[in-house]
């Protein structure tokens, strides 16, 4: 038994993992030479005697405020009896390190004898986090930027109707100048359809503004409207490919979330839909629809579409990065906007993504909270 004692002591006094030992009064009964590194201390600095409330060793590792946080993180668990666990950040030469402070009680008939306080070094994790995050961004953006493409085009196009329309009106108006029949009349009714056009073109730049930049703060929007701004933003690109797009539900509800974020899923998802109808013939015409379902505290959103379905091949990996829902090597994507989508829902908007039926019809469904109070 004694050798396994020692064993297990070693394993302590040896372990990666700095290691104090307090009794209830917060005097030191054991720690590990990870700890004395990790502190710069060497075994003979601290003792049975050094009570860590009165030392002052402290201070070359914490500031004031760090310190206040580490003895309200053993206090927490002094008084609950429960373990307890904070991220600390400190900087050496420039280079900045993060740590798990893990506070545990030492309990001996529901009463506390002591913490073992453990400090893990995680800054690769937290580092390799951060990477992650920053590409999935990346992703994201091209994601849009792919969109953009796809329907910037479409825009311009639509555009040339209403700038030519005005063209049109502006040169009457010179006519009628130039004839000597201008009246005042013919003027302001002219005017009045320019400016109509005029106020299509601006509301029709300020939807794309707005909906291309990210939300920094969660804002409570109408379910209903953000959906038809996003299918006014599409529109052109079905334009003359007998595609209609419907929305089936509760016009009043209000959701709290990041509403560009939830808008470009939906996006995401229509334009998979237009493309796969596209890519098949009917006399008859298509539909889209999206469903607005109310269920409990959550609001779940379905697109639903009747063209040929998710193929076998690919859905046990249809959220994957690079998994291409799109048959046609013409058409054929990067593959990210499935992948982009559900990241977006369970990392953002704090819900799901998910497949409801994968054909006849194929419906993917969104379901989201209807209230996140929380900013990233």
């Amino acid at each position: 038994m004694k050798s396994i004692n020692t064993i297990f002591k070693n394993i302590i006094e040896y372990d990666e993992k700095a290691i104090l030992i307090l009794d209830n009064e917060y005097y030191v009964k054991y720690y590990n030479k990870s700890f004395a590194n990790f502190f710069k201390q060497s075994k003979s600095v601290l003792s049975t005697k050094t009570k860590l409330t009165d030392d002052i060793f402290l201070i070359k590792l914490f500031s004031k405020q760090k310190s206040i946080q580490f003895f309200e993180l053993l206090d927490s668990t002094m008084k609950s009896l429960k373990t307890n666990k904070k991220i600390f950040n400190f900087s050496f030469k420039k280079q900045e390190y993060f740590y798990l402070f893990t506070s545990s009680a030492i309990l001996k008939k529901d009463t506390c004898e002591g913490i073992v306080l453990t400090i893990n070094d995680i800054t690769k994790s937290i580092f390799e986090k951060e990477e992650i995050k920053r590409q999935e961004n990346v992703l994201i953006q091209e994601s849009k930027m792919a969109n953009l493409g796809k329907i910037s085009g479409a825009i311009s196009h639509q555009w040339r109707v209403p700038l030519n329309a005005i063209s049109i009106l502006l040169g009457n108006l010179i006519q009628f100048k130039h004839d000597g029949l201008l009246t005042d009349q013919i003027f302001e009714k002219n005017i009045s359809y320019a400016m109509n056009n005029i106020e299509y073109l601006t509301n029709t730049i300020n939807t794309f503004k707005t909906f291309y930049i990210p939300n920094i703060k969660i804002e409570e929007f109408l379910l209903h409207e953000a959906l038809e701004q996003i299918i006014s933003i599409i529109n052109p690109y079905i334009k003359n490919s007998n595609i209609e797009i419907k929305i089936l539900g509760d016009k009043t509800l209000k959701c709290k979330n990041y509403k560009n974020e939830f808008q470009q899923i939906i996006e995401i998802l229509l334009l998979n839909s237009i493309d796969a109808l596209k890519n098949i013939y009917k006399e008859t015409p298509s539909s889209i629809k999206i469903y607005i379902k109310n269920i409990k505290k959550n609001f779940v959103i379905s697109v639903e579409d009747n063209a040929e379905g998710i193929p076998l091949s690919i859905r046990d990996t249809i959220f994957s990065a690079f998994c291409s829902t799109k048959k046609s090597s013409a058409n054929r994507g990067s593959g990210v906007g499935l992948y982009i989508a559900k990241t977006i829902a369970k990392r953002k908007l704090c819900g799901d993504l998910y497949i409801d039926s994968f054909s006849n019809p194929t419906i993917f469904s969104l379901e989201i909270p209807k209230k996140i109070d929380k900013n990233d």
